[in-house]
């Protein structure tokens, strides 16, 4: 057998902190099956208005002469849900797969290990080393599940794309001066205001000994979406904001407003672009279930992200203000932007 997964010979990448079944999953125990299934029944019709739900059980089927085992999964989200029977799941990366985008794995746990759990007491002297929920307390039990939630919400960290060659303007657009300083540094101190950490996207050559929080690509000769995929890599239970530094105009309310309306169910955020005909890929907040999503888009020959967003589940908002995704990528959209802030400067 050859040594291809031999750790000292192969690159070590990041991965997602997973349970049995997905990154956030809960199993429900209880005396008898029919009480847990009522509970995630529960939670289901409370939370998948707002999330992503998986459901697994396990259920008997009577054939002609024997009964066998089956493990019946459902999806909800948003008043849709789909369900189907599996003899078994065949591995941990078939899982993985499966529950990608799922936001909350709801397990029969009195079949199924989990992560975490919880039990479900239906008398008093009913004792266990997990939180318990009596079986009445439906709404208690649902805020157990809302706070689980809003505490494994990823992260937001903050990704300065800072260009490709910039052959149409002749010079870095990511050195050009907007504000008093080089736009991607202006974007990075930008970032920084809401993210939890900022690096800077680009080539190799693009960086100077002076740049310590950078993201190098690592996918040559793709763009944008090489950064992006760049960043998932390095550290994938995280959730980037992008932002492209030809844009002299984004700004705090901008980024704010697009923080403000981020939905996690989605695998991205975005704002329709400034002609309102597509969504804006490098100014919108890409969601860790979007790693899967962008692997399968280069998989089949594509290397365009707004590709992607046509193409997937995403949150579509309208931006406050159109000026902030203009784009600045020649020598006059340079001057005319610089004389149009300088403006509003002198006017404030």
């Amino acid at each position: 057998m050859g040594d291809c997964c031999n750790q000292d010979k192969t690159s070590k990448l990041a991965r997602k902190s997973w349970g049995a079944f997905g990154k956030n999953e809960i199993g429900i125990k209880a005396k008898n099956d029919d009480t847990v299934r009522q509970v995630m029944e529960a939670i289901m019709l409370a939370l998948a208005k707002k999330y992503k739900i998986a459901l697994i059980d396990q259920r008997s089927i009577r054939l002609s002469s024997f009964s066998q085992d089956i493990i019946n999964v459902q999806f909800a989200f948003q008043g849709q849900s789909i369900q189907y029977n599996v003899p078994n799941f065949p591995n941990e990366f078939f899982r993985k797969t499966l529950f990608n985008e799922q936001d909350l794995v709801l397990v029969n746990a009195n079949h199924f290990s989990t992560s975490h759990q919880i039990y479900i007491a239906e008398e008093l002297n009913e004792k266990q080393d997990l939180p318990t929920f009596y079986y009445n307390q439906k709404e208690h039990i649902i805020a157990f599940v809302e706070d689980f939630m809003h505490a494994n919400l990823p992260k937001l960290n903050g990704l300065v794309l800072m260009g490709g060659k910039s052959t149409r303007m002749g010079k870095d657009k990511g050195m050009l001066d907007y504000h008093g300083k080089p736009q991607r540094e202006y974007v990075y101190d930008l970032l920084s205001g809401f993210c939890e950490e900022v690096y800077y996207s680009g080539r190799a050559e693009q960086f100077s000994e002076e740049n310590t929080n950078k993201i190098e690509d690592r996918f040559l000769n793709l763009g944008p979406m090489g950064g992006i995929l760049s960043a998932m890599m390095s550290q994938p239970e995280r959730a980037w904001l992008v932002v492209a530094c030809d844009l002299p105009f984004i700004d705090k309310n901008t980024i704010d407003f697009l923080i403000k309306n981020r939905n996690p169910a989605k695998i991205a955020t975005a704002f329709l672009d400034s002609q309102e005909q597509f969504p804006e890929p490098l100014v919108a907040i890409w969601e860790p279930k979007s790693y899967l999503t962008l692997y399968q888009f280069v998989s089949q020959g594509y290397s365009c992200p707004r590709k992607v967003l046509i193409n997937s589940e995403i949150h579509l908002i309208k931006v406050p203000d159109k000026k902030a995704l203009t784009n600045a990528n020649e020598p006059k959209d340079y001057e005319n932007a610089k004389k149009e802030l300088n403006k509003a400067f002198s006017n404030s």
